[in-house]
């Protein structure tokens, strides 16, 4: 069980402390802090250092959804700032159903993801993502939906949320 709060990272194996280093404890950390932000959208994208901007409106998969950018601000925005991300809003749920984005670190890359699997635990909404990879231009980067319904994009994995527990904590 992994477990993030205001005192750090911990993991705990059998409900017994797994001593970790605190370069892994980072790492760690950070796929939690990933899978949180993606479970709580779109609230998050209300923050301050967030600014997004409306794409258009767009059918994928023969549904019809409102595509917006994001992009943040240096300040407050992240170790990562300079991401820009997609999302694909389904119109009548508001839920995201595909994300895609654009980072740096190691190299950077491309990234679109579809959901499925979605599920409620403790009232939050997990999905399980088919993660593809793209290879673009900087330019066609906002085109990565049309190369998804074409099947033009490599399936690199299946992120599957398994074992899901939500505890309230103070």
């Amino acid at each position: 069980m992994d477990v993030k709060g205001s005192r750090g990272f911990n993991r705990f194996v059998n409900d017994s402390l797994v001593p970790l280093t605190d370069s892994i404890a980072n790492v760690y950390a950070n796929s939690v802090n990933s899978v949180h932000y993606f479970a709580h959208l779109p609230y998050g994208l209300n923050d301050p250092a967030v600014n997004k901007e409306l794409l258009g409106e767009v059918t994928v998969r023969g549904k019809e959804y409102y595509k917006v950018k994001v992009t943040f601000d240096q300040k407050d925005g992240g170790k990562d700032y300079e991401d820009i991300y997609l999302y694909w809003f389904n119109k009548e749920t508001f839920k995201p159903d595909y994300l895609a984005y654009k980072f740096y670190v190691d190299g950077g890359g491309i990234r679109f993801r579809a959901a499925y699997n979605e599920r409620y635990h403790g009232g939050i909404r997990f999905v399980d993502y088919e993660n593809y990879a793209a290879s673009l231009g900087d330019s066609a980067f906002n085109d990565v939906d049309v190369l998804y319904e074409k099947k033009k994009l490599k399936l690199l994995s299946k992120i599957e949320l398994k074992d899901i527990s939500v505890t309230a904590s103070n």
